[in-house]
Parts: C-alpha cells; sequence; structure tokens
C-alpha cells in the first residue's frame, strides 16, 4: 500500500509512455553521440597517449557523423508529425462517434422507445 502512494503515481503519469520515451531517448542519444563524434575530434587531441591517434582515426568520418546525426534527426522529426497525425486522426473518429451514438440515444427517448422490452434486459443474461 506505502509503495503505491509512493510510486504509484508515477507509474499512472507514465503509463503507455515509457515506448515514445525509449524511442525518443534513443534518437537524441544517437544524435548527441554522433555530433560528439563530428565535433569531438578537437577534444580527443588534449588526451595524452592516444588522442592524436584517435583523432586522426575519427577526422575522416566527420562527415558521416554529421549525415548519421541528419538522417536520425529526420526520422525523429518524422515520428513526430505522424504521431501527431495520429492524434489528431483519433480525435476525429472520436468526434464521429459520439455524433453517431448521440443520434442513436436520441430515437430511444420516444414514447414508443420506451414502451418497447429492451432486448438487453433480459434475466438470464
Amino acid at each position: 500500500m506505502v509503495n503505491f502512494f509512493l510510486f504509484g503515481w508515477l507509474h499512472m503519469l507514465l503509463a503507455g509512455a515509457w515506448a515514445t520515451i525509449w524511442h525518443w531517448g534513443l534518437g537524441v542519444a544517437v544524435i548527441i553521440l554522433c555530433l560528439l563524434g563530428a565535433y569531438g575530434t578537437q577534444v580527443l587531441n588534449a588526451i595524452p597517449v592516444v588522442g592524436p591517434f584517435l583523432a586522426r582515426l575519427c577526422a575522416p568520418l566527420r562527415t558521416d557523423f554529421l549525415i548519421a546525426a541528419f538522417v536520425v534527426a529526420t526520422f525523429l522529426a518524422g515520428m513526430y508529425v505522424g504521431a501527431k497525425a495520429t492524434a489528431l486522426h483519433d480525435v476525429a473518429k472520436q468526434v464521429i462517434v459520439e455524433k453517431t451514438v448521440d443520434k442513436v440515444v436520441e430515437k430511444t427517448k420516444t414514447p414508443a422507445a420506451r414502451a418497447a422490452k429492451d432486448p438487453y434486459d433480459d434475466p438470464e443474461n
């Protein structure tokens, strides 16, 4: 019981969000690592023994790291646009369902509909 009060609110707050957090976190981590690989070669020179070797090793890959960071950023932007479009689509579907249900419920308020036996009001169900 105490565990729920301490951490239950956190689980309820983040329920269903871990997949999105995981994908965004992974993408952002790849972008950061690529940018560090592209622009961090100057920092590698400061390492006393292996720094110049690592800097020479990573220097030709600088443009590749930048291209990879751009590709991942484009993928994340596409994922954001897709998620937003899906959310708007779901809202539009919900509005249509509510309007359809309201029309059906409006028909049940007539005296004939109220006098009719409800097929789901069966004691054996």
